[in-house]
Parts: C-alpha cells; structure tokens; sequence
C-alpha cells in the first residue's frame, strides 16, 4: 500500500527519503552498479577538469566586465533603499572596499582574457570615484600592457580618467560609467 503522507513511497519499496537519499530498501546490486557507474563519472570528471586546467585560456577580442558596483547610479534602487530606510548600507566602508577589490579582480580576469591589440569595457551603475577611476588607475599603474582607448562621441561627459566617461543621471534614467582598455599588440 501506497501511504498518502510519503509520496516518494510506491508500493511500500520507498525510493528515497526525504533528503533526497537512497533509500535503505534499495536492492543492493543495483546499488552496487550506481556506485561503480558514479566512480567512473567521477573519474571522467576529474580528467576532463585536469585537462581544462592545463590548457591555455581562450583569447576574445573584446571583453565586458560590467561590474558589481553600490549601484548609486540607479535611481530606482537608491529609491528602494531609502523606502527600506537602508541608504546607508549602499556606501558602508567594508562593502566600498570588498567592491573594489572584486572590481579589481574581474577587470585582471576580463583582461588576461584578451588578445593582444583587443579592447575591453569596464562599466559600472555607479558614480562613486574609488569604484570607477579609483579601479581603473590602479589597474593601469600594475598593468604595463593595458592602456585606456578613445571613446566614441556621445551624450556622456568626461570621467575622472582620460578615456573614460560618465552617463549623469538627468531626468529619471540611471547614471554609470564606462571605460575602454585596450591591450598592447605583441
């Protein structure tokens, strides 16, 4: 009989429990196979990771890291959070300083990516200097190989970092930035 309460239950044969484990009325030759059938998945896995691994990373000629920001730029967000009476969380010092350092990290990753003579994006949906130009200068300073690239004329003004720019928030659209790094040809 089948019991209401278990639907993982048929027949009185439970098939799992409620964690979503074997069940212990499992017949234990067919345990046995998924056990060896898991182990050579697992293996295959693992090789298939090694060789990933050891292999070059793809080269892109353009590359965009838009990256996570306090997102101040975004009226609509700035708006909610000072509904939810938590405007201050948007710019607390440990927060600031975790973005920048994660800013940091994926423009590093966005570029090793590139080849030689590409560009990348860098953007954000903030207007805060240290996540924008702050990220940038640095990134420039340590990198040798990266130089900022013009940008197109448009309706931005122009940011704190030559080659880069800033979208104000007029009206009721969202303000960011944007910069475009190009990497030296070998």
């Amino acid at each position: 009989a089948v019991d209401a309460r278990k639907p993982w239950a048929t027949a009185g044969r439970r098939v799992f429990d409620r964690a979503g484990q074997r069940a212990s009325k499992r017949r234990p030759e067919k345990r046995e196979k998924r056990r060896r059938l898991n182990k050579s998945a697992r293996r295959r896995e693992a090789s298939r990771l090694a060789a990933l691994a050891s292999a070059p990373p793809a080269r892109y000629d353009r590359v965009l890291v838009d990256a996570d920001c306090t997102t101040d730029g975004s009226r609509a967000h700035v708006a909610k959070m000072v509904t939810a009476g938590r405007v201050e969380e948007l710019f607390a010092p440990d927060r600031v300083v975790a973005l920048c350092a994660a800013q940091g990290a994926l423009l590093r990753s966005g570029f090793a990516l590139l080849k030689p003579g590409g560009a990348l994006v860098y953007s954000t949906c903030s207007l805060a200097t240290a996540q924008n130009e702050g990220v940038l200068a640095a990134f420039l300073a340590a990198t040798p190989a990266a130089r900022l690239g013009a940008l197109p004329s448009g309706p931005w003004v122009a940011g704190g970092v030559s080659g880069s720019a800033r979208f104000p928030t007029p009206g009721e659209t969202s303000g960011l930035f944007v910069a475009r790094v190009e990497k030296a040809a070998d």
